[in-house]
């Protein structure tokens, strides 16, 4: 089932949210067409990118929460730390062959229930740290 983008999900801050928009757009893609049908050129593309992405955009994050000393900032950590792990294995079964089908339960099962529980949990907690340091100015 995809991930529909819910206010509650928003941080305050536009670059993060835009971010957050953009990994729930691609994941959504990708279980969408892994369902119907997909190349492995193409999956591998997508993948890269993803990858890429959500690395870039775990990078801005951390420093944000270290910017703004957010308590949860470990916790922000070990959970991008929990996904890399998890995407890792989406490309460990990619490389072994996997049924592009199961491949997009895979993704939606493991990295969209990630990607969901994160932004309603840890990454709430940033909008806040922000708002009290600096009120007015996200």
């Amino acid at each position: 089932m995809p991930i529909s983008w819910e206010p509650s999900m928003a941080t305050g801050i536009a670059r993060i949210d835009d971010q957050h928009r953009t990994l729930v757009d691609t994941l959504n893609y990708v279980t969408h067409t892994l369902a119907s049908d997909m190349t492995p050129g193409d999956l591998q593309s997508i993948l890269d990118w993803l990858g890429n992405y959500a690395d870039s955009h775990f990078l801005f994050e951390e420093a944000c929460m270290d910017r703004y000393r957010c308590p949860r900032a470990a916790e922000n950590r070990a959970a991008h730390k929990q996904f890399r792990d998890l995407f890792q294995e989406v490309r460990e079964q990619q490389a072994q062959g996997i049924d592009t089908r199961e491949l997009g339960i895979l993704i939606e099962q493991r990295l969209s229930n990630w990607l969901l529980d994160h932004l309603c949990g840890v990454d709430s907690a940033l909008g806040k740290c922000v708002r009290q340091a600096a009120p007015g100015t996200h």
